[in-house]
């Protein structure tokens, strides 16, 4: 009698199929160990990605994108977590930023190791990937993009020599498309550490909150010479643009303004502080190095 084509395993003598077995038994084993991770933050999602172990994430929220197209399970955010999708990832680790204590508690209640991410400077940056990297086993890509991150920020630190040291108010948004509270940044926040190795000076150093909201008094009296608008993600047309930009005018007048300093953000990373972190040093002096140039222009033609 033969042996059917969709059993070929029976031909196979008794020692094989041990083998086989103990190998099976192995790789679930190895496999079992292997974190499954659930990142409710963009920047959590690209340290990953960008330390290799994009296969190790079985959940991301809604508000991270993927290269190449790949697609995860969508499991809300931070202050929204759909803790039923999350669930349903089995995840072994739940990646989200700063600490919050309903997200927290619901983990810890699920066997799932909530881990708190908190980034808001450059060195926090490298504080937390080499942290990932140990939870992911991706000590030596860690290595490299550490090193090519800090390479990144002297090649712009360096660059920001010879621009003017330009005041610039970094604006958030504002209440209900008016400008009497500005949502702006402090000295402490990243934002404007990006700011400072771009060559620019931030408006209000001393505040302590990274965050806050500023009222249009306040900024006035500290004259910005440049507006660095940033509504990451956002999409605006010309004559939206334009409106906004009306309402800058018309809201107080003050360098920024009469010389037409005022520049929109829209690029997603702009706010995100994860590894194109440095990206947003490089917008800032972008900007800032072409209203230097149109400054010296202005000059040469004056003395001519």
């Amino acid at each position: 009698m033969k042996t059917p084509l969709h059993a070929p395993w029976r031909r196979w003598s008794p020692a094989v199929v041990a083998g086989l077995a103990l190998v099976a038994g192995w790789l679930i084993a190895e496999d079992s160990k292997k974190p499954r991770i659930v990142s409710l933050t963009p920047n959590v999602t690209e340290i990953i990605v960008g330390l290799g172990a994009t296969d190790l994430l079985v959940g991301v929220s809604d508000y991270c994108s993927l290269p190449d197209g790949k697609a995860l399970p969508k499991c809300g955010g931070v202050m929204n977590a759909n803790f039923e999708r999350i669930l349903a990832q089995q995840p072994t680790h739940l990646l989200l930023l700063g600490r919050m204590e309903k997200v927290d508690r619901f983990a810890k209640e699920h066997g799932i190791r909530p881990v708190s991410v908190n980034v808001d400077s450059f060195a926090d940056l490298l504080r937390e990937i080499r942290g990932i990297s140990t939870l992911v086993d991706r000590q030596e890509a860690a290595d490299r993009m550490i090193r090519d991150l800090q390479a990144e920020l002297e090649r712009v630190r360096s660059r920001s020599a010879t621009l003017p040291k330009y005041r610039c108010l970094i604006s958030l948004g504002n209440e209900g498309g008016t400008l009497k509270r500005i949502m702006s940044v402090g000295g402490s926040s990243f934002l404007s550490e990006m700011l400072e190795v771009a060559g620019g000076s931030s408006l209000f150093p001393e505040q302590k909150q990274p965050y806050f909201a500023a009222s249009l008094e306040s900024v006035v009296a500290m004259q910005p010479e440049v507006i660095f608008d940033l509504r990451p993600g956002k999409s605006f047309d010309k004559e939206q643009i334009q409106r906004i930009h009306e309402e800058w005018v018309a809201g107080a007048m003050f360098p920024a303004i009469r010389h037409n300093r005022v520049v929109m953000g829209t690029e997603g990373f702009l706010t995100t502080p994860g590894p194109k972190m440095v990206k947003i040093a490089e917008f800032f002096q972008t900007h800032l190095r072409r209203f230097a140039e149109k400054e010296r222009e202005k000059a040469k033609g004056a003395n001519e």
